[in-house]
């Protein structure tokens, strides 16, 4: 069974190109001889909140004729997150948009991770306490988390490096404690890492509108790009991932 992970659109209407390379990825994912069986979006859909721009984006996604599992990243405004892409994502719950995806065997535990006001993520209690609920359903199910701040380390545009999850502890704990987490799925850097996280391999997305956070800046021009996705491949209890474009 295949995974496609999307992540970052940063659909803007003052940057059309961004919609015609999310267009393209859609494309490509329907295109392949062999089509993912689900799809998890890790946030950043939206680069301002507006929302003509989530419209947009939930029109692509009805293309997808499989099922698909969005979390929002921090860029992401909860209610035209939420309003128009109410198929594909968690109800509220105390403000966090969790949310929970079945691929066969495979079970999907979305993390909302935004901080309200900042560019930082946070592991709040009250993800916790949701994590650990859904977790104890299925104690032995081989469970993949994605959500969109990296919970490893990394460098931060100011050159230092740092975590950015607020209380990434706690969910290292968590994971520490359930051997059934196979992976866990990220976005936010428009970048590919991967970074052993409590024992499970963490991997990050490149992102559908520009790669390299770390060097770019939201005043300069996009230029064009040939957005990638990335593909997980379900095999033997685990998975092995890959870029495609």
């Amino acid at each position: 069974m295949i995974l496609a992970q999307l992540s970052d659109f940063h659909l803007s209407s003052g940057h059309p190109e961004r919609t015609k390379r999310l267009v393209r990825a859609i494309d490509h994912l329907l295109g392949l001889e062999t089509r993912p069986d689900a799809v998890v979006i890790t946030g950043d859909v939206a680069d301002k909140g507006e929302s003509s721009m989530y419209a947009e984006a939930a029109g692509e996604l009805a293309r997808l004729p499989m099922p698909v599992f969005a979390v929002p990243g921090n860029r992401d405004w909860t209610e035209p997150f939420r309003e128009n892409l109410t198929p594909w994502c968690g109800e509220a719950e105390n403000g966090f948009l969790n949310h929970v995806g079945e691929m066969g065997d495979l079970r999907l535990l979305g993390l909302d991770s935004r901080r309200p006001g900042s560019q930082q993520g946070q592991f709040s209690a009250q993800s916790k306490s949701w994590l650990e609920a859904r977790l104890a359903l299925q104690p032995e199910r081989p469970t993949a988390i994605f959500l969109h701040h990296p919970p490893f380390r990394t460098k931060l545009r100011n050159g230092s490096i740092g975590h950015q999850i607020e209380g990434v502890e706690m969910l290292e704990e968590v994971v520490r404690r359930h051997s059934n987490i196979v992976q866990i799925l990220c976005g936010h850097l428009h970048r590919i890492y991967a970074v052993p996280v409590a024992g499970v391999i963490a991997t990050s997305a490149p992102s559908l509108a520009y790669q390299g956070i770390v060097e770019h800046w939201h005043e300069k021009d996009d230029f064009d790009i040939r957005p990638a996705v990335t593909l997980h491949y379900w095999q033997d209890g685990g998975l092995i991932s890959r870029l495609a474009w």
